[in-house]
Formats: structure tokens, sequence, C-alpha cells
């Protein structure tokens, strides 16, 4: 009897050794869409996410969004999944807690609590927010397999204040690991897509660069570098990326839509006519520029 029962806890064991949780936080995990109208998608390790609601979602990093009456599927390339843990910001039965998900199968959450688990074992697994939108600041997905993360990448020279234009060089520590980054300041990384590392690059000025990892379609976590040059960009380069284009006007429609009121210290370049006010007469001179080809 000793010798079944010290079989069956090995066996337990051996089973929770082969699991790998995938932590999702808001800013850290790869945000793919750039444009609305495309449905948006996350991913980690092995773990993907993808919203039919057609927004950006998961480009906030403050809490992910799972908008009422759309479905947003989970699936795992390696494995199966085993449990999907949010943690919200809003508890009980109300808008943004995880109460939102009540109704799909095997789906449970605290009646007075910030938390809501899926449980179950699938491949893919479809979840929608019948009751109310819901709004989480940390996903755990665990899979039944053991997946090592690729090392996220590093920074060379490190983030920091320089006195002119940065060459910047990104390494990573697994041989074989494909690199992407994109300019990042506090919202165009919704917009602007990533791109493939080949060679060093020059950053004059921008809020920072986002950059992960991928190996064997396994992804890192997003690493974030500031570098400032002290130059900022030319009015009406609102992404930061150093050109004028349709994303600068995507990106201050998106702003005013968000916030209402921008604020003009935080987007200087946000006010194309220079009359020290944001509104819709900025994103009107862009397209306007853009169309004159000026």
């Amino acid at each position: 009897m000793r010798k079944i029962i010290t079989l069956f806890i090995l066996s337990m064991m051996a089973s929770l050794s082969w699991a790998t949780v995938f932590t999702f936080i808001p800013g850290k995990t790869v945000h793919k869409t750039f444009e609305v109208g495309i449905p948006d998608t996350m991913s980690l390790g092995c773990v993907s996410v993808l919203s039919q609601y057609g927004l950006t979602d998961f480009g906030n990093d403050i809490a992910y969004r799972f908008h009422k009456n759309y479905a947003y599927i989970f699936t795992t390339s390696v494995g199966s999944i085993t449990s999907i843990k949010f943690t919200c910001i809003a508890k009980g039965e109300h808008s943004y807690s995880p109460w939102g998900f009540e109704g799909n199968a095997g789906y449970e959450y605290e009646k007075d609590g910030y938390i809501g688990i899926w449980s179950g074992s699938a491949t893919s697994v479809t979840l929608i927010a019948y009751c109310v939108q819901v709004r989480a600041t940390k996903i755990e997905v665990t899979v039944s397999a053991d997946v090592q993360l690729p090392k996220s990448p590093t920074f060379s020279p490190p983030a920091g204040s320089y006195s002119g234009p940065v060459k910047v060089t990104l390494n990573s520590a697994d041989n074989g690991a494909e690199i992407f980054y994109c300019y990042s300041t506090r919202y165009d990384d919704r917009y602007i897509p990533w791109n493939l590392y080949v060679a060093p690059f020059v950053v004059h000025d921008n809020e920072g660069l986002r950059a992960y990892a991928v190996k064997d379609g396994i992804y890192s976590y997003v690493v974030k570098a500031t570098y400032d040059s002290g130059n900022n960009p030319e009015p009406g380069d609102v992404d930061g990326d150093w050109q004028i284009g349709i994303g600068d006007a995507t990106a201050l429609i998106d702003l005013l839509l968000e916030d209402g009121v921008v604020d003009l210290y935080d987007y200087p370049a946000a006010d194309v006519d220079g009359d020290g006010r944001i509104t819709i007469g900025d994103v009107t001179m862009i397209i306007d520029r853009i169309i004159s080809g000026n």
C-alpha cells in the first residue's frame, strides 16, 4: 500500500513539474496590432491571445480590455492550457470585474473578489465577456508542458541621456533567436510595427524602444529602454518615428478620442498648427501635409 501511495505522489509531482505558468503583464507582453479594425493579438512563451473585437485591447500599459459580447481566444502551440487566471481592476458584479466572463463553461469567479479562473484542458480556449467588460492587470496561463522562455534582448549602450543621436545594438543570449524592436512613446506602440533587428540603428530622440526575442516560436518578455539625445520630433511627428505620415494622424485621433483633452506638455509634437492647443485642427493639418507632400 505504501508503495502505491509513493508512486501516486511521485506521479503527481511529475505532472506538476511539467507545467509552465505564463504571466501576461500589460506592457511586458508582445502586442502585435497597430491599426483599428484589425483583431489584436499578444504572445508570451507558446501562448497567444486573439481579440475578435477589432481594437487595440492589449496595447494599454495599465490593463487588458475584454469588451462585452466579444470573443477572446487563448491558444498554445505546446501542450494544452489547463488554467487561465484573471486578476481584475474591480471586484464583485461590477464593470471591469471577473464577473464579466460568467457563463463560459469551466469558468468561476470570486463573488466579492478580483479573481476569475477558467479550468480545463484544451489547446484553444474561447472566452466571451457576456456580462460586462473585463479589465485585467494580470493574466496567468498554465500550460501542461515544460517551456523555457528565450532571454529578453539587451540594449547597448544602456538607456540614458546622451549629447546626440545614439547607435543602438540589440543582443540576445540565445543562439538562433530573432530579435524584434519598435519605437515606443507613451502610446504609439499600438500603431508602429515591430521591425526585425538585423544591424545597429540610430535613435535620435524617443521616449524609448521596446524589444523582444523569439526562438522556435516561443516569445520572451518585452523589455524597454529610453534614450534622450535632447532632440525633439518636429511638430506633426506625433508617433515619434521621425516621419510625418498617416500613422501620426491616427495616433492623434486615438489620443483625442481616448483622453478627450491632450496635455501639450506631454505631447508637444501634436500641436501641429502651433496655437497652443491640441485639437482636431492638428489632425487636419497633418492630413493636409501628407496630401501636399510637405
